[in-house]
């Protein structure tokens, strides 16, 4: 397979495999949500077989969400080391690290799953160094010279994305505004998957 060919595929999964993973968990909240207003509703009228229906229910819902979102990491993981053998150099070094972070995601997500106490720390110092990860291999690859101009765009709003991402959820944290880090949060939701549209339809 020409290169042309392979960059078409490696950049259009990595697109999918984002998709993938990003619905998978918002559907999960809402689901979530949802099963957990069935399960104190019952609970309230005194329907200890509803609660716990819907209390096996939300377990139901988190299993299938994490295999979801397990599948979406391994699918990037693949395309990622795919997309680093295109390149060269610093930017295959940075391809490398967005492959990695996202095995450093899957662990995080493996742990969450484990009935271990306090894993919620662990997996959150996880998701910490691969949020630095990514932010670090966005910056350099959005400053690469050898990338299409296209997918060097792509890679500087999905940096921007990051960093609006985590403002908008320190002020969730705040009370009166916290709508506004929601807003937020829903616009980098929404830059980071046109940023990998843009990484799909660059050609090189």
């Amino acid at each position: 397979m020409e290169k042309k060919a392979l960059w078409k595929e490696a950049t259009g999964w990595l697109y999918k495999s984002v998709l993938i993973y990003s619905l998978a968990g918002i559907l999960g909240a809402v689901l979530t949500v949802i099963a957990a207003f069935a399960t104190v509703g019952s609970a309230l009228e005194g329907d200890l077989m509803g609660a716990a229906d819907s209390a096996e229910a939300l377990d139901m819902i988190a299993m299938i969400v994490n295999i979801l979102i397990l599948g979406g990491y391994a699918l990037f993981f693949v395309y990622a080391g795919k997309f680093r053998d295109l390149l060269s150099g610093d930017d295959a070094n940075a391809a490398g690290s967005l492959r990695n972070a996202h095995l450093i995601l899957a662990i995080s997500t493996l742990l969450c799953i484990l009935p271990i106490p306090f894993v919620e720390y662990i997996a959150g110092i996880i998701n910490l160094i691969a949020w630095f990860m990514l932010l670090s291999a966005y910056g350099k690859l959005m400053n690469s010279t050898s990338l299409p101009e296209l997918a060097a765009a792509g890679m500087k709003k999905l940096r921007k994305a990051m960093l609006l991402s985590v403002v908008g959820a320190i002020i969730a944290f705040i009370p009166f505004i916290g709508i506004v880090g929601g807003i937020l949060s829903l616009i980098a939701f929404f830059m980071t998957f046109k940023g990998w549209s843009m990484v799909a339809k660059s050609e090189i």
